[in-house]
């Protein structure tokens, strides 16, 4: 179980700095496309992630007293939730437009910016919790 958490955390990781560094320096390779579809398991497991952790901290019972604690949990809870709804309605209208024939630029192809920042953000943070916690089990 270590291994296989340890794994997808690596995958949030590198999925993370791919996307920071397509973003900063703007490379030709890995397309943006492409990207695309390795952010989404990467969003997924971050919410789930985010999701464990939460569940972790409420079942301590102490969640009343440690108020750092408390905020720490929760605003990653509510950013990889943020994140999973943003990158699911950018790539439901990227594939509504490929299907209609459009070039997938729709009109909310500006909000992807957001998306991509949160990505790098929640992905990172997750990817490096996990790995960490994997270590702890």
């Amino acid at each position: 179980m270590r291994l296989f958490v340890r794994l997808l955390a690596a995958y949030n990781m590198l999925v993370a700095l791919a996307v920071t560094v397509k973003s900063v320096f703007d490379v030709p390779q890995p397309d943006w496309e492409l990207l695309s579809w390795l952010m989404a398991p990467a969003v997924v497991i971050s919410l789930a992630a985010a999701y464990w952790f939460k569940r972790r901290f409420d079942a301590d019972g102490r969640s009343a007293d440690d108020v750092l604690r408390f905020l720490d949990v929760n605003v990653h809870f509510y950013a990889a939730a943020i994140l999973f709804v943003g990158y699911g309605f950018q790539w439901s209208a990227y594939l509504n437009d490929l299907a209609w024939g459009r070039s997938g630029l729709s009109n909310t192809g500006s909000l992807w910016i957001y998306v991509d920042t949160l990505v790098i953000m929640v992905a990172a943070v997750m990817g490096v919790r996990m790995w960490k916690a994997a270590g702890k089990v």
